[in-house]
């Protein structure tokens, strides 16, 4: 050790022809000092054992790194952690995905003696594919509190393109949380020069300053529509108060934009600088940088020993805190000890989503290969490996391809495509791996669920088999994201011809962002044995089920609604001016120039096109106070198919597949544009002896809504508008009431805003608790046992509670 501080010269490793030489005299180790290495390993061994107890350790924070597919978000990343120059295109994993991250940055500290380690700043970094394709499987990760970089290639921008490249990206971020902290960050910006640089970061920050401006104007202008209004109802109270919530969020974005190149190391300096101003604010992450006790920084090298150890590494929340507390004890802290891990990517413990908070997922990177493998945007390309794990459970190429050709055309995962995918990740020759990972997809993550085909059948049963536990089988699951197929039409002709049926109708309406992956998750909830639906089709936008027990249909589908202008006021824009519910939707719906377009994964833009002055070089938006601009441009851009549109009914037109309608180039009237969700209860029969209550298709439809309800929560930073269809008309002409119904309960009947007609209440909220309809069975019901005391009571009736306010 003392040669090697003070005199060592050593040629190991050097090209002697060329008599190079390794010399470090006067270079001594600052750390440890000399006279300790002088002194033996041992000296050494027990200097360091004796500083480890000296040295603070700080709690890190977690830095996502966000942005369109191709803008350099890997070659930014691997340049930052290397701090070197790095290109990623020739390595680049096409296969998508989130690749993890561990770096740190030294503060510096004018107390710090003289080569003993100083503070750091811990950071946890996630790489977001950015392919469109993984905005929903990837939307559970996206979680507070973090550091969020928004990359786009500034050699590749163009002001027609922001929404693809920057603003979709803020509504996605904006959806799950209300609070985000963005670090706006340039690429490749050696390919520009001083000129270009100065106008496409001028150009970003203004579109994006006008992006929200636009959304908030269009919250304030709803709630000055209900401010102005005589009566406000209690529903219109509640969606007040919603609006009035959105305008509470506060989206701080560090610096103007920070344009960098990893081919050159430009900008990465600045880049940490943001990321450490960030980290030290403590109103925005008052955790980051607190001394961790010796004791949580135990528990967290046990974990990490034990994630490596588990083929499967997953616990129940139960069994994590029993294996803690049996070693370390102290189970009173084991909440704040999972929160620290998990907000430092250690663990990911979801303790805010009601399918997942009893799980904890002690090594991420696996639940990251699990979605990769699963999920993939190129998945026609993937392959068969052939090894001997593989062969030796009977998986072939040839199966493979079959399976794969399933999956591509039918969004249905088989078991045994799964342990080829996951062969990495888990004992490929065992079943029961496998099951354990489906069962993990379909339960917690709610990402599917089970279905079957008989060797006779031709087509899947939407239905599960049940195990001898009352369990689905999963030997196959259809996973609603990979659902590509367009509307069937025998379903199309079935549903035509029960048009004039008594029905029930409501609506969810999105004015801003309809957040990916709600239909699916929704979907997948209303497939749960509770909500007794049996499936009968199920496509990209929409699935049609009957009830096990009465006798109605229910269709669950979304659409886009698009509106035109030319400049000019209608009367349609005055009337949403008054009231931004019903009129609005209800003229849109029956208007012939407007459209709805069926949406499974594309996503309408809309984008405005004006300039805007440079601002202040820190820009934190308060969106109470963003001003409203004057003479705005709006153009439509979309990569949509015209051909793929036809015609359906009178004002609709319904796309086939995935693409979208799009405008003819050169068309400049200003496209406003929303997402609609219906849920549907339409009566199988047209008979007017069987007819279904209204009453009882509200106790139907009210589980799904509540659940509905919850899944919107999770979704702070969303604008949900509500209503229903006149059952005359056909207008969505009421609002939606089924959250605050009792004003609307104590009424007879309420006119229509559309039609004019007088509208029995009880097809547009559901009725009070007390209020009750006899069911009539088909199989009637066994007589009842011979009572002891007096006279026998009279045959039975079954009465159902319809609802719950």
């Amino acid at each position: 050790m003392c040669e090697l501080a003070h005199s060592l010269t050593d040629q190991q490793k050097l090209d002697v022809s060329t008599q190079q030489q390794l010399v470090v005299d006067d270079n001594p180790l600052g750390y440890p000092p000399a006279d300790v290495c002088c002194s033996g390993l041992k000296t050494v061994i027990s200097f360091f054992q004796e500083s480890q107890t000296e040295i603070k350790v700080y709690q890190g924070v977690k830095v996502l790194i966000v942005g369109p597919y191709g803008s350099g978000k890997t070659s930014l990343v691997q340049t930052l952690v290397d701090q070197q120059p790095r290109m990623s295109e020739e390595i680049q994993d096409t296969s998508g995905g989130i690749d993890t991250y561990e770096m740190a940055f030294d503060l510096e500290e004018a107390e710090t003696l003289e080569g003993r380690p100083g503070k750091s700043l811990e950071l946890s970094i996630w790489d977001f594919c950015g392919h469109p394709f993984y905005m929903y499987p990837h939307y559970v990760f996206f979680e507070q509190p973090t550091i969020t970089i928004l990359t786009f290639n500034m050699a590749a921008y163009k002001p027609e393109a922001f929404e693809d490249q920057i603003g979709c990206w803020f509504d996605w971020m904006i959806a799950k949380t209300n609070k985000i902290v963005v670090i706006l960050v340039g690429t490749q910006c050696d390919q520009l020069n001083k000129a270009q640089i100065t106008k496409v970061t001028r150009e970003v920050r203004a579109k994006l300053a006008e992006h929200i401006e636009r959304q908030t104007e269009l919250t304030k202008s709803r709630i000055r529509a209900i401010e102005d209004r005589e009566h406000i109802s209690p529903t219109l109270s509640e969606q007040l108060k919603a609006y009035m919530k959105l305008l509470q969020a506060r989206y701080t974005v560090q610096t103007d934009v920070i344009c960098t190149s990893a081919r050159k190391y430009i900008g990465l300096d600045r880049l940490r600088q943001a990321i450490e101003s960030l980290a030290a604010d403590r109103q925005l992450f008052p955790n980051v940088m607190r001394v961790i006790p010796t004791f949580w920084l135990d528990v967290q090298h046990y974990i990490e020993d034990r994630g490596n150890a588990l083929s499967i590494p997953v616990l129940k929340w139960e069994e994590f805190v029993e294996e803690v507390t049996s070693r370390f004890g102290m189970k009173h802290l084991m909440k704040a000890i999972a929160q620290y891990l998990h907000e430092t990517g250690q663990i990911m413990w979801f303790s805010n989503i009601e399918s997942l908070k009893g799980l904890v997922f002690i090594r991420p990177s696996w639940l990251f290969d699990v979605f990769r493998s699963i999920f993939r945007h190129d998945f026609e390309e993937a392959t068969f490996t052939p090894d001997d794990n593989l062969r030796a459970a009977g998986l072939s190429s040839i199966k493979f391809e079959r399976l794969k050709q399933e999956a591509l055309a039918q969004g249905i995962i088989d078991r045994d495509l799964l342990r080829c995918l996951l062969s990495p990740l888990i004992p490929a020759d065992l079943v029961t791996p496998a099951t354990e990972v489906i069962r993990l997809l379909t339960e917690a993550f709610e990402l599917g669920y089970s279905v079957t085909k008989r060797q006779r059948d031709s087509v899947f049963s939407l239905a599960p088999d049940i195990d001898s536990e009352g369990k689905a089988k999963l030997a196959k699951v259809l996973i609603p994201w990979l659902r590509r197929s367009g509307e069937p039409e025998d379903f199309r002709r079935m549903w035509k011809k029960k048009e004039e049926h008594r029905k029930l109708v409501v609506y969810f309406r999105f004015p801003n962002y309809f957040p990916p992956g709600l239909f699916e998750i929704l979907s997948v909830r209303a497939h749960k044995p509770k909500h007794s639906l049996r499936f009968q089709h199920h496509w990209g936008g929409g699935f049609h089920a009957l009830h096990a027990v009465e006798k109605v249909h229910v269709l669950v589908s979304y659409a886009r609604v698009e509106k035109e202008h030319d400049g000019s006021k209608t009367q349609s824009d005055q009337m949403d001016e008054d009231d931004p519910h019903a009129k609005m939707v209800s003229r849109e719906m029956q208007n012939s120039d407007k459209r709805v377009v069926r949406r499974v994964r594309a996503k309408k833009v809309i984008l405005d096109a004006s300039d805007s002055d440079d601002k202040e070089d820190s820009l934190s938006i308060d969106l109470s106070n963003i001003p409203k601009e004057d003479n705005e441009t709006v153009k439509h851009i979309s990569n949509d198919d015209e051909d793929s549109v036809r015609r359906k009914g009178k004002n609709a037109y319904v796309q086939k597949g995935d693409d979208i309608e799009t405008l003819p180039e050169g068309e400049k009237r200003r496209m406003e544009s929303h997402v609609m969700l219906k849920y549907e209860i339409r009566d199988q029969s047209s008979d007017e002896a069987e007819l279904t209550p209204a009453a009882a298709m509200w106790t139907l439809l009210l589980p799904l809504l509540m659940e509905a309800e919850e899944l919107l929560g999770s979704y702070p930073g969303i604008l949900v508008e509500r209503f229903t269809e006149c059952p005359l008309c056909r207008c969505p002409s009421f609002l939606g009431e089924w959250l605050t119904p009792k004003e609307t309960q104590a009424l007879a009947t309420r006119p229509c805003e559309s039609c004019g007609q007088d509208v029995d209440t009880a097809f547009l909220v559901q009725p009070r608790e007390k209020k009750r309809v006899i069911i009539t069975r088909k199989t009637p019901l066994p007589p009842p046992p011979p009572p002891t005391p007096p006279p026998s009571s009279p045959p039975p009736t079954v009465l159902v509670d319809e609802t719950v306010e």
